[in-house]
């Protein structure tokens, strides 16, 4: 196996954050991934990339007991607005209280889903709910890692390949640091979601899009809907199992090819918490 080899590759960017001389880029396949790619003429074959890499390198979990509980955001609206019970904001708010910083996966301008960090309880609605795509790690490994170095305690949230990621790209323990894994079916690519904004843009007299939320629950908790907000202030909702997009994902048509043998996946978990619907 290669660090190039994409038939297993998560795209968690370990890689890309270690290298010391910025000799690895996260390019994008014709399907919307991303995948590393090697400058050979950067490239000074240090080998660090195939240390850090979760799959090279065959690092597994710690195998520590696991403890379930069930979970419920007393405040209504909180719950409403979001997945897992409202665990992701209940949590977030206990780091930023404690003078913490949290990372987690918001929609940028452009509706591109990006990992980015916050320290502020007034900026955390995007933050919470749903987002079925695969999210853009960029340069949230680098600046959790400056953090964790200066003391400040540091949540982050993401996928469990996400996770395996942030850790071997540390590659110690750090007492401040506690990360939050979601239980996850996979992921679909921005390209995909790109088109159905697209779709979805048009099919309305191509309005911008300013927002999308995929887990809403005007029409109960079961038959959550998938919203598009446009610029103009209008909103669609359609409930999951007629909506184009969820149809894909659900039928795993569309996710990343790691996904569907997922070696991240295991019952022993690297993340501290790993959050996802009690569903009855």
């Amino acid at each position: 196996v290669k660090i190039e080899d994409n038939s297993n590759c998560t795209g968690c960017s370990a890689c890309y954050s270690a290298c010391p001389k910025n000799a690895i880029t996260m390019f994008q396949n014709q399907e919307g991934f991303l995948y590393p790619k090697i400058n050979k003429e950067i490239c000074i074959n240090c080998g660090k990339c195939e240390i850090i890499c979760p799959l090279l390198s065959n690092k597994r979990a710690t195998g520590n007991e696991s403890i379930c509980y069930a979970f419920k955001n007393e405040d209504d609206i909180i719950r409403t607005h979001s997945s897992s019970g409202g665990f992701f904001t209940t949590i977030a708010k206990t780091f930023i209280d404690k003078k913490g910083v949290v990372f987690a996966s918001h929609f940028t301008e452009n509706l591109q889903l990006k990992i980015d960090e916050f320290d502020d309880y007034e900026q955390i609605f995007p933050f919470t709910g749903s987002k079925y795509v695969q999210s853009v790690v960029g340069e949230s490994y680098r600046k959790c890692k400056e953090y964790l170095d200066k003391n400040v305690k540091v949540l982050f949230v993401g996928t469990i390949c996400q996770i395996v990621g942030l850790k071997s790209f540390l590659g110690k323990y750090y007492e401040n640091l506690y990360t939050v894994d979601i239980i996850c079916h996979g992921v679909p690519s921005s390209n995909l979601l790109a088109s159905y904004l697209d779709y979805e843009g048009k099919k309305y007299g191509n309005v911008p899009i300013k927002d999308i939320r995929f887990r809403q629950k005007e029409k109960g908790w079961s038959n959550y809907s998938v919203s598009i907000i446009y610029e103009n202030g209008e909103k669609k909702s359609e409930v999951f199992y007629n909506n184009k997009f969820m149809n894909l994902f659900l039928n795993d048509v569309c996710l990343r090819e790691s996904c569907y043998d997922c070696l991240a996946k295991k019952e022993d978990r690297q993340s501290d918490f790993t959050i996802g619907d009690f569903w009855g």
